[in-house]
């Protein structure tokens, strides 16, 4: 794993992130740090379809690339973005956590990672 990967998913977890992990598109985990019960290759998977569908949506309507996939539910957040293209780092937050500072953070920290 990069060191700027290194850096971002360190500054995130000082941040009160408690979950995060970088995927292939394909779906398989190269990095986490992810609650004990979630199971990694499950999980990496989904993440990695649910990129894909919203991208193919996303053309669908003709519209840029999309920079980040969210799902909500009362528990908390999954926030998954693609800084390389061959890439996703998914990031899992509870459900009182702000997002307009992770989503600046990351906005800023990816931008240093090459494509």
């Amino acid at each position: 794993m990069d060191e700027e990967y290194e850096r971002i998913f360190t500054k995130l977890k000082e941040k009160g992130v408690y979950g995060v992990a970088l995927v292939s598109r394909e779906g398989m985990v190269m990095y986490s740090d992810l609650p004990s019960s979630v199971h990694e290759e499950t999980f990496g998977i989904m993440v990695a379809t649910m990129v894909g569908a919203g991208k193919t949506a996303n053309s669908e309507l003709n519209r840029s690339p999309i920079s980040k996939i969210i799902v909500d539910s009362p528990e908390g957040r999954i926030i998954a973005t693609s800084p390389r293209k061959k890439d996703i780092i998914a990031v899992v937050v509870d459900s009182t956590f702000k997002l307009a500072p992770l989503f600046n953070y990351l906005s800023t920290a990816v931008k240093n990672i090459g494509n």
